[in-house]
């Protein structure tokens, strides 16, 4: 059981309950409900999960963001940056919710360099998790190459996978 909340303009799923609060990030091309069982299964130990879209996915999507990152493969980075920085206002929201919480941050792939971004930018983060998240500096060598190509290729595109 889930319910639709939009905190500062970003919509979100808040799931199950409970004193101690998680902040659950999905993966490139992915949104809030593509994280849903797994937001449910951490609902299910006893925590309120916060799921928001991150920026240009979900409800927040403006077209294929694979086929944008491809044609600007630096918007991938400030999907992560913006994304990241919106964390303030969804802790802002737990806080008002629940009161003087802990607030953990989890993070799959792409989910994990905006964990990564929102620890540097936010510190009332208790505990964070970044799920399958590389190198963010061999993520944008990548990014760099195929720009210099002409283009981000599928080989391109796989390399960059093995980094995120």
């Amino acid at each position: 059981m889930y319910d639709r909340v939009e905190i500062a303009g970003v919509p979100a799923y808040l799931v199950g309950g409970g004193k101690k609060a998680v902040i659950c990030f999905h993966s490139f091309r992915g949104s809030k409900k593509a994280i849903l069982k797994i937001a449910s299964k951490i609902a299910d130990q006893g925590f309120l999960v916060l799921a928001p879209d991150a920026v240009l996915h979900g409800e927040r999507g403006q077209g294929d963001v694979g086929v944008m990152v491809r044609k600007d493969p630096l918007l991938f980075a400030r999907i992560v940056k913006e994304t990241g920085d919106e964390v303030s206002a969804f802790i802002d929201y737990l806080i008002g919710r629940l009161g003087s919480i802990s607030v953990g941050i989890i993070g799959f792939s792409m989910g994990g360099f905006i964990t990564y971004r929102a620890v540097a930018v936010e510190k009332r983060i208790s505990v964070a998790v970044a799920v399958v998240a590389g190198s963010i500096s061999e993520m944008l060598k990548t990014s760099q190459r195929a720009r210099n190509k002409g283009g981000l290729t599928l080989k391109d595109l796989e390399l960059s996978l093995i980094h995120i």
